[in-house]
């Protein structure tokens, strides 16, 4: 995923990585990263057969994924070519402490779905300061009856419950969402967006 494409969007760059490296940046409420003059949010939009609609919630961008996205734009980290969506279970506070290798048995990640790995992020290219799969959303499905899911992750590794990679955003539900029936289908679309404040 071409990240370093959205930062060079944002103004000063070079101010962004110096506030971001000396701790000058705060997390909202909303799950939002504020540094100097640029704002990194991000929301998932889903669509379940559970009567409630779709739901855009925001996510919160982890502290794993905030520096991932500065050391891959400004700096010489690795760059994965792909992320993946899982989903969860656990009715669990989401921190942005959070990271793959502690979100497998933090959340309770699902796996009774008929993917075979997390479902591919297949996002566009970068466009008015985001990037987004709507064009192409990923969907689960369910391969058990009555599945709870509370929330999702944005992770590196395709793998079920895999603890490596890079965890760059997670969100929870304030209500759960279900698939009541085998063969039930969840489609997410994800959206990250970085703007001058």
């Amino acid at each position: 995923m071409k990240f370093s494409a959205l930062l060079s969007a944002v103004k000063y760059p070079k101010e962004l990585l110096q506030r971001y490296c000396r701790h000058q940046w705060e997390v909202t409420d909303d799950g939002e990263i504020l540094i100097g003059h640029v704002k990194i949010q991000g929301s998932y939009s889903t669509l379940a057969p559970d009567g409630q609609g779709e739901i855009i919630t925001p996510n919160l961008i982890t502290i794993e994924g905030a520096n991932h996205l500065l050391g891959v734009a400004l700096g010489a980290a690795t760059q994965y070519s792909k992320f993946y969506i899982a989903p969860f279970s656990g009715n669990v506070s989401i921190t942005d402490t959070l990271t793959a290798a502690t979100f497998t048995s933090t959340t309770t990640e699902v796996t009774a779905y008929s993917e075979g790995t997390r479902v591919e992020f297949v996002e566009s290219a970068p466009a008015n300061r985001a990037v987004t799969n709507t064009a192409n959303p990923a969907v689960f499905t369910s391969s058990s009856d009555n599945l709870t899911i509370w929330g999702f992750g944005l992770l590196s590794t395709a793998t079920k419950s895999a603890t490596t990679g890079i965890l760059l955003s997670a969100m929870k539900y304030s209500t759960a969402r279900m698939l009541p029936v085998t063969g039930d289908t969840l489609s997410v679309k994800y959206t990250l967006t970085l703007n001058n404040s």
